[in-house]
């Protein structure tokens, strides 16, 4: 039986959507990720997408080696003749929506139990059956609880408050003293509406560390693929540094198989199938000085962005170092045309040749909400032969691009 072709769905709300949080305020954003998942594709498939974009963004990325899928508004049917699979970035009830409309076959996990598995309360559930993680994390959904979770955690302040639902550090608080713990009552009574909250030690994290699993719907389990993520003080997401052999992921990379293994199981016995994102911290212990590593925060029940960036590397980067990063438009502004930007980078732009220097994956322009406007966010994957090379590749287009603020 042939494989069938894809439609791709970038859901990037997924998370606030399990948590039933308002997105009003990021919508634009979200619309604009729904392009991302374009180097998963081939021209085989379709994308459904929540932005239009120029022509010459498709063949910018075709020049760049991508084979990239067939775009559709969301709101559009995919017309033709040939059957195609649903690919979601995360199965929930919206996502299914969109993609049957589009025409898609959906074989999907529960949504119920993606749902549940998405929570931190299975990944604090986990955390205490396996003694991994952040020592003394406690979840609630109850207000009432706040009080005294605070003060049964009182002697390891500062101490931080994550939602439930919500990646990349949104909604994260931080506490450094009982009195200051009093001014988050009305962020825990929200949180208590909304799936319930974690309230932790605070760490100071040395590198952020990730694990990519894909759970068979017989329970096998593979593509097992560890990486560097960048985040910043609060947990928000950035980059993502992907190295041909990497001392720091290989002192760990034995925890790190080993609780992926044992997270796969326990999503499997929950009903939960498919992609999935484990993340991990190395923090240094103040009391006996050493390095030591918290198995296991975060649960991603869904694809995850390291997705893209090794489906990047494999296309146009194999055996290089890679580092693929977000800068914001505040940041940096992108120029106007590929013309432009060729010349803006110089010989430091993408070759297809030496699979090496800097390539836009976002598109210079995007048409949301009836108008033209420059993406919030660029996206780029940044290629080289050295650790040294790649960032400092990184550091001159930062520079190039806040010229143009």
């Amino acid at each position: 039986m042939c494989e069938l072709n894809r439609i791709f769905y970038f859901n990037s709300l997924f998370d606030l959507e399990l948590g039933k949080f308002s997105s009003q305020k990021v919508e634009q954003a979200s619309a604009e990720m729904t392009v991302l998942f374009a180097p998963l594709g081939s021209r085989q498939d379709r994308i459904l997408m929540g932005i239009d974009v120029h022509d010459n963004y498709w063949k910018y990325l075709d020049a760049c080696g991508l084979s990239t899928p067939q775009p559709f508004p969301v709101t559009e049917k995919v017309n033709c003749n040939n059957r195609f699979k649903g690919e979601a970035w995360g199965w929930n009830e919206k996502s299914l929506c969109l993609l049957k409309q589009a025409g898609a076959s959906c074989f999907h996990p529960d949504t119920g139990i993606v749902e549940k598995v998405n929570s931190r309360c299975f990944s604090n559930y986990l955390a205490k059956k396996y003694e991994w993680g952040v020592g003394g994390s406690k979840f609630s959904r109850d207000l009432a609880d706040y009080t005294k979770i605070v003060s049964s955690l009182s002697n390891k302040f500062p101490l931080v408050i994550k939602p439930a639902y919500g990646g990349s550090g949104f909604g994260f608080r931080q506490i450094k003293s009982l009195d200051q713990a009093e001014e988050y009552f009305c962020d825990i009574s929200f949180l208590s509406k909304h799936g319930g909250y974690v309230v932790e030690p605070w760490y100071e994290r040395v590198c952020d560390l990730s694990t990519r699993v894909e759970i068979g719907h017989d329970g096998s389990v593979s593509l097992i693929r560890h990486l560097r993520s960048c985040v910043n003080t609060f947990g928000a997401f950035y980059g993502i540094y992907l190295s041909p052999l990497d001392p720091v992921l290989k002192q760990y990379e034995k925890v790190l198989e080993d609780t992926a293994l044992i997270v796969s199981k326990e999503l499997y016995s929950q009903g939960y199938w498919g992609p999935a994102g484990l993340d991990s911290f190395v923090y240094k212990d103040h009391l006996t000085g050493c390095y030591k590593i918290a198995s296991v925060i975060e649960i991603n029940a869904r694809h995850v962005m390291s997705d893209i960036v090794f489906e990047l590397k494999n296309s146009c980067a194999q055996g290089k170092h890679c580092f693929f990063r977000f800068i914001s438009r505040k940041k940096g502004k992108v120029p106007d045309n590929y013309d432009s930007l060729s010349e803006m980078l110089g010989e430091e732009e993408y070759n297809p040749v030496t699979k090496t220097g800097i390539m836009l994956v976002s598109p210079l322009e995007v048409y949301f909400n009836n108008k033209w406007s420059k993406p919030l966010r660029n996206a780029f994957f940044i290629t080289a032969d050295s650790e040294s090379e790649l960032f400092e590749l990184d550091k001159r287009l930062r520079e190039r691009l806040k010229k143009n603020v």
